[in-house]
């Protein structure tokens, strides 16, 4: 995806226009910037394929399902209660797209998660 269909067309001109307005001293500085910024999206773009778009909790429920634990056991160990990891193990599925612990734990095992 490109900058201008991620961000749209009235952002781009918005920073287009920020852009003329600076300085050569201050579009200098903005320049010796990007390297760190683009160091900072790519550790979160791995981040998020890593994780197929799971919430930290979420993955430490994923590996705790990857154990083999039941959502007993994992309320306990995590101090939540049973509701609520049965709320998380669902929103799991839902995004990793499977229907079963062990599809889960699968992918959590494919992924390094566990």
């Amino acid at each position: 995806m490109g900058a201008r269909e991620a961000l749209g067309e009235e952002r781009i001109e918005a920073a287009q226009s920020a852009g003329r307005a600076l300085s050569l001293e201050e579009a200098i500085d903005e320049a010796q910037r990007v390297p760190a910024v683009q160091a900072e999206v790519d550790t979160q773009e791995t981040r998020t394929r890593t994780s197929g778009g799971l919430t930290e909790r979420e993955m430490e429920v994923l590996r705790l399902v990857a154990a083999g634990k039941r959502n007993q056991e994992i309320a306990s160990e995590l101090v939540l209660s049973t509701r609520t990891v049965a709320h998380h193990v669902e929103k799991i599925f839902n995004k990793l797209g499977v229907g079963s612990r062990t599809a889960a734990a699968a992918i959590a095992l494919k992924r390094g998660l566990s």
